[in-house]
């Protein structure tokens, strides 16, 4: 950076450390956009005490949000200062937001890979439902089956679902809308209290987040944070299980739903998963 030269994208002020990722209004416009403005609140603080206030009073999501739109503007900076570019802020946030999607999206699938493959049904606890939903994905069509089966307490089917979604353009989408659709059904079945289980990691931690999302399937996860506000108790965790029923769902053109039945397939491990625990 060169000290004692005029501000580079605003052409305002002296360009400092200090002015670039916090002062300039620049800066500060990305910033408010990102819904993290008050990153630039106390411009009277020194560079590190307020990076060490931001840290301290703000969760992991913000802060990672606030280093990434830091190597973003000082990207932007040199292609302004050194290829003559026109600052454009737009562009700038839609590649902060581009690269936290993506990088969701990667951890989701690492962490996925990383953990079992399957882990046994438990039931839930006292009187709740345990909702348990995947999905199964046909890019090529681009058509995806949600899978959706509810137990009670004694691992006994409540009621199930198949449920097909057209138009699903990027991988992420089908956990989605599966994990929304399981909300949903149970809302339509009466039940108070749910438990909804489900191998989406980037899902159940979009809906449990406090913090605004911002991923590319920021709309879905605050459509299942609002449906889950009209249970009496509602618990979402990430479970990793075969996605049996949505593979059943594959055969099926239109929605299927049974009421306190499953396809026969899915019967069988339901069955098996029930004495499995009435054994223990």
């Amino acid at each position: 950076m060169v000290r004692n030269a005029c501000c580079p994208v605003c052409k305002e002020d002296e360009e400092t450390v200090a002015h670039l990722f916090r002062d300039c209004k620049f800066t500060r416009k990305i910033l408010q956009d990102l819904r993290i403005e008050d990153s630039t609140s106390d411009r009277k603080q020194e560079r590190q005490n307020w990076l060490v206030d931001f840290f301290y009073e703000n969760e992991s999501k913000k802060c990672r949000t606030l280093m990434i739109s830091f190597w973003a503007i000082w990207f932007n900076r040199n292609r302004i200062y050194h290829e003559g570019q026109t600052p454009n802020e737009q562009e700038v946030i839609s590649f902060i937001n581009a690269y936290l999607s993506e990088n969701d999206f990667i951890e989701g699938v690492f962490m996925t890979r990383t953990m079992p493959k399957n882990i046994k049904w438990e039931p839930p606890d006292r009187n709740l439902i345990k909702i348990n939903f995947d999905a199964s994905f046909q890019q090529s069509l681009n058509i995806s089956k949600a899978g959706i089966i509810a137990r009670n307490k004694n691992g006994l089917i409540m009621a199930a679902c198949i449920y097909p979604f057209l138009n699903i353009s990027t991988p992420e989408l089908p956990k989605a809308w599966a994990c929304l659709h399981a909300v949903t059904f149970g809302e339509e079945l009466g039940f108070k209290e749910i438990c909804v289980d489900g191998d989406a990691l980037t899902i159940i931690k979009g809906v449990t987040a406090t913090g605004e999302d911002r991923s590319c399937i920021s709309n879905v996860i605050k459509a299942v944070q609002n449906k889950g506000a009209n249970f009496t108790k509602r618990t979402f965790r990430f479970v990793p299980r075969s996605a049996t029923l949505a593979k059943e769902g594959r055969s099926y053109e239109w929605p299927k739903y049974w009421i306190k039945e499953a396809p026969n397939s899915v019967e069988d491990i339901v069955n098996k998963e029930r004495i499995g625990f009435e054994n223990e």
